[in-house]
């Protein structure tokens, strides 16, 4: 196994094991910031469970798309990883019906 092969192996374990907890502390940080943004912004008037509501939708958003973003960064790690020691596709064979 070559050098780049086992430091990407390395690479995907490491992302597996800690993909959720990474996804979900950025989801908590982007919901505590927008949180803190929005008692900033917002004046007595406001009811608090409107900014509590857009904090947590945001926060789930960013949980969302910081998930996919690391699955996608592991699929390409684990593709390439693949090719390395594969070196390519097998040979298509087409089959008559019968």
């Amino acid at each position: 196994m070559s050098e780049r092969a086992a430091q990407l192996e390395r690479r995907v374990r490491w992302l597996d094991r800690r993909r959720r907890a990474i996804a979900v502390g950025a989801g908590l940080v982007v919901m505590l910031l927008v949180a803190y943004a929005m008692t900033q912004m917002m004046d007595d008037n406001w009811p608090a469970i409107h900014a509590s509501a857009l904090s947590m939708a945001l926060g789930l958003l960013a949980w969302l798309a910081v998930e996919i973003a690391l699955a996608w960064v592991a699929a390409l790690w684990e593709s390439e990883h693949d090719e390395l020691l594969h070196h390519g596709l097998p040979r298509a064979v087409a089959r008559r019906r019968k």
